[in-house]
């Protein structure tokens, strides 16, 4: 029996995430055995720090894309917002089951409306995005870094902290046991997404044809196109983590991939907003599988929705205000 090593963070979140996929993988695959290997990184060893002062994305991933070209694993898991948007030539990355809920959450210990909070509440989060957008809407706030596991961050709320913003993906992943604490999900409009977040995403060698054509039953095809036309954007604009950006990929009812984008220029959040149709994914969009077996979808489909990010990209970047 064939065994795939599979290396992820080795965070509580991280191994659920990881078993989420490995689960699904074992369920097409009876003749394949898995094991979990926990990683260390970069980003794990600086927990005191706030990603965005280190000005380096994919502090959670270098270690275990080393660990892949070492051999030492087959296959990564990782959260889609931790990628860089370049990546070691030797490598593939893409997405990985459907995408859960991109939105904020606000974890408070009385159920309040982020409109309603007292002026000087201080709010934990250690993401230069959050505090960036939820600086221009609500300037009265105190906005403190937070970094730690989501269990660490829950129990600053009441203490350290009036609140902390978390990702809905992770609470919802991680089952949270969140007692009295009272949870409230932000509103785009508020405070508008990560690129990546809520999605999985597959990291593995370009030379294992083998791992190529065995994650393709993972995809699930309005996430897939939405994943690659977030980090088209988002290699298209050349940052980091040291500036707050907001990207939003998905498909309308009329079928159409929208990408909604936006960055914090002078004080103010400018969006930017396109979309195009991919005509072969119309009548495939409910279903959400791709249709490797008869190539309906493929690189030219991936390719639109990277032009879209890459559109959009351009749009943002011409913007001064």
């Amino acid at each position: 029996m064939r065994n795939i090593r599979v290396g992820a963070r080795g965070s509580h979140l991280s191994k659920i995430q990881s078993e989420l996929v490995i689960d699904q993988l074992r369920s097409l695959y009876s003749n394949i055995d898995f094991s979990f290997v926990p990683i260390k990184t970069q980003g794990d060893n600086l927990a005191a720090q706030p990603t965005f002062e280190l000005g380096v994305k994919g502090l959670f991933v270098k270690e275990i894309e080393m660990a892949l070209q070492k051999k030492q694993i087959d296959l990564a898991v990782h959260s889609a917002k931790d990628l860089a948007s370049d990546l070691p030539e030797d490598l593939v990355v893409c997405p990985a089951l459907a995408r859960a809920e991109p939105w904020d959450v606000l974890v408070t210990v009385t159920k309040l409306n982020f409109n309603l909070l007292a002026k000087r509440s201080t709010i934990g989060t250690s993401s230069l995005r959050r505090q960036a957008f939820l600086n221009v809407y609500r300037p009265d706030l105190i906005l403190k870094p937070l970094r730690g596991n989501v269990g660490t961050r829950l129990r600053a709320v009441g203490t350290q902290f009036t609140g902390v913003i978390l990702a809905q993906a992770a609470l919802s992943r991680l089952n949270a046991n969140l007692g009295n604490l009272k949870t409230e999900v932000l509103p785009k409009t508020i405070l508008p997404p990560a690129p990546g977040q809520g999605q999985l995403a597959f990291e593995y060698r370009r030379s294992d044809h083998f791992m190529e054509e065995f994650l393709k039953p993972l995809y699930h095809l309005p996430s897939a196109l939405a994943f690659y036309a977030e980090r088209a954007f988002v290699r298209e604009l050349g940052i980091g983590c040291s500036e707050a950006i907001s990207a939003l990929a998905n498909f309308d009812s009329s079928g159409e991939l929208r990408l909604e984008a936006a960055k914090i220029i002078n004080g103010q959040v400018i969006k930017v907003e396109k979309s195009i149709t991919i005509p072969l994914t119309v009548q495939l969009i409910k279903n959400g599988r791709v249709n490797w077996g008869k190539k309906d979808i493929g690189p030219a489909e991936f390719a639109q929705a990277e032009n879209l990010g890459k559109m959009v990209a351009s749009s943002l970047k011409a913007r001064k205000s």
